[in-house]
């Protein structure tokens, strides 16, 4: 039985076929995410004078919180589809922005905007992680690697 990364390796490409398809996914999610963020409120900062009473004000700002939590992930997401047309434009969708191997059809289903194959996806995460954990924590993740 072949191990998680041999099968990850072997993952074929998409098709010309399936890349016009993950073009239209992402043309669509972006038309999505645009119309969203259009249609959104602005979001004001909170006057403690408009609402004296603290349960109120409480209320308002999670609800600020949330509109700049959804505007901040509709951003992210925005700059994530813009950069995978962009590749698609120039020829380099589909291949590891950092190690330049094919990036599998399974993975680019799963999120047509990967720009990391999965192997150097999981170790950008694992940096991530270890990023924010402390150094006791780290060297004991290197060595049970």
């Amino acid at each position: 039985m072949p191990s998680n990364s041999e099968a990850i390796r072997h993952d074929e490409p998409p098709t010309i076929a399936e890349r016009a398809h993950l073009r239209e996914e992402l043309e669509q999610r972006l038309a999505k995410l645009l119309g969203r963020r259009l249609a959104g409120q602005p979001v004001h900062a909170i006057n403690p004078e408009d609402n004296k009473n603290e349960a109120d004000q409480v209320a308002r700002l999670m609800e600020q919180n949330a509109a700049i939590s959804l505007c901040n992930q509709t951003t992210h997401q925005l700059r994530e589809i813009r950069a995978a047309l962009a590749r698609m434009n120039a020829g380099t969708y589909g291949r590891c922005s950092n190690c330049g191997e094919e990036i599998g059809r399974r993975r680019l289903t799963a999120n047509p905007s990967a720009e990391l194959c999965l192997r150097c996806q999981n170790r950008a995460d694992l940096g991530q992680w270890l990023s924010f954990s402390s150094p006791r924590d780290s060297l004991h993740v290197l060595r049970s690697a």
